[in-house]
């Protein structure tokens, strides 16, 4: 069917107007959802495809169920709506088939007691909104087809691609960033003298504990101190390929003697030479280091 009119081009004045008096519609005293509703119903008693299509999208994007949607044909026999959505649907058929006498009394009281005058006032004017565009689609067919409007929107599994590539894109960000962090990073190893005693923090410390134990008449006897990795090797060996008892879980380069970061040691009483108590410090203070 070719296009018989132009509104927008033939009329900008007025058809700009009508789009701000539907615009403040949406900005009244009835809520979004009813607003969908009546314009929904009043497309389908028009027949405006186009507003049709286009209400039912932005219903749905708006969070409305889909089975509503297809109830609001038939609202007087559904069970799915409030008694305050039916008085708008109500008003809505009334004014958009309007009897030659008019509203009806017993239509009105039925919409009063669930409407103020204002919000009575306001659907009107939503009513009369829509019914203004169904009827200029209605003078000019063929120039919006149903399905035109917003067909991104109507789409809400495209909505979730999206989010899904986002959400791919973020993970190859991190994925190339820890790449390039790995790849220009410095090399922390480089230049590192090879550890070969003690740490100077606990040494102090063995220090320390020598002297403290002394003064309540204990000796410490230092069983092993800094331990290098072949040793440490060399003692997990022990009970496993080699002969003796197992002592450690632990190879070389994972054990704090391989770091100078602890000491082995024993406590005897002086009253008691023959009385020794094994015991172990491990000294880490990392925020000393």
């Amino acid at each position: 069917m070719s296009q018989r009119l132009d509104y927008a081009a033939q009329s900008p004045e007025l058809f700009r107007k009508l789009g701000t008096f539907s615009h403040a519609v949406h900005n009244s005293a009835i809520e979004a959802a009813i607003i969908d509703l009546v314009n929904i119903r009043a497309s389908q008693l028009n027949g405006c495809g186009f507003c049709l299509d286009m209400h039912v999208k932005e219903a749905t994007i708006r969070g409305e169920r889909a089975l509503r949607l297809h109830h609001v044909a038939a609202w007087r026999e559904s069970n799915l709506f409030s008694a305050r959505e039916r008085a708008c649907l109500a008003w809505t058929d009334t004014l958009t088939h309007l009897p030659a006498q008019g509203v009806a009394d017993d239509v009105y009281e039925r919409v009063r007691s669930q409407l103020s005058e204002q919000e009575i006032v306001d659907l009107t004017y939503a009513v009369m909104a829509i019914n203004a565009w169904n009827r200029a689609n209605g003078a000019a067919p063929g120039r919006l087809a149903p399905g035109r409007a917003y067909q991104s929107q109507g789409r809400p599994v495209r909505k979730k691609s999206k989010l899904r590539t986002l959400l791919l894109l973020a993970i190859l960000t991190v994925i190339v960033a820890l790449f390039l962090e790995n790849r220009l990073a410095p090399d922390v190893n480089r230049n590192v003298p090879p550890v070969t005693a003690l740490h100077p923090v606990v040494a102090a410390k063995q220090e320390a504990l020598t002297a403290a134990a002394a003064r309540i008449g204990i000796d410490v006897l230092i069983t092993d101190g800094f331990r290098s990795e072949e040793e440490q090797d060399a003692l997990y060996r022990q009970g496993r390929s080699d002969s003796g008892q197992v002592v450690t879980q632990v190879k070389g380069g994972d054990s704090y003697h391989n770091y100078g970061l602890a000491i082995d040691f024993a406590l005897q009483r002086r009253a008691y030479k023959s009385e020794i108590t094994i015991c172990s410090l491990v000294s880490i203070p990392l925020c000393s280091l």
